[in-house]
């Protein structure tokens, strides 16, 4: 899981197993570190040592931007030493099938996150053209469920993109 903590003047502290973020006297969210697989910071939170050794222990990404979104710096989790993972990994590259599997997802993912922000471009704007483009691209996703081959799937990526920058 990805938290994005965006309230200024907020502190992030750690109380047992888990972390607070907490303005003052009250909570605003309670983490569970087993769940976190990385916290974006926006602007002024800070965080307490104790935290800090948590979220390290818990190998948890951690990113640090300006307010605005202007990256700052990260504290990065400890690479995987797991070699039979790493064995696995590389193994696969070579396997065909598990590549069109993997970039299908891949692809579908991309579409859908397109047509996602062209709904929201809609409903913000009352946009109704970003309304059909979003409904164009979604049209994609099943003839993609049955493509069989990198090529053909970079071609509904293309396609998708090309209506995605129409819009």
């Amino acid at each position: 899981m990805v938290v994005y903590i965006k309230t200024q003047g907020a502190r992030i502290i750690k109380e047992g197993r888990h972390l607070l973020v907490k303005k003052g006297e009250d909570t605003y969210h309670t983490l569970f570190t087993y769940k976190l697989r990385q916290i974006v910071i926006f602007g002024n939170v800070e965080i307490t040592h104790r935290a800090l050794a948590q979220i390290m222990r818990h190998q948890i990404d951690t990113v640090f931007l300006t307010y605005s979104g202007r990256y700052l710096g990260r504290i990065a989790a400890a690479e995987s030493r797991n070699v039979f993972l790493h064995k696995r990994q590389y193994g696969l590259l070579d396997d065909p099938d598990f590549g069109v599997r993997f970039a299908r997802a891949v692809v579908a993912g991309k579409l859908s996150n397109m047509a996602t922000l062209l709904l929201r471009i809609k409903r913000s704007r009352n946009d109704s053209f970003a309304g059909e483009k979003a409904q164009e691209i979604q049209s994609l996703l099943k003839p993609l469920e049955q493509a069989d081959n990198l090529d053909s799937i970079r071609g509904y990526e293309g396609r998708g993109s090309a209506v995605y920058f129409e819009a």
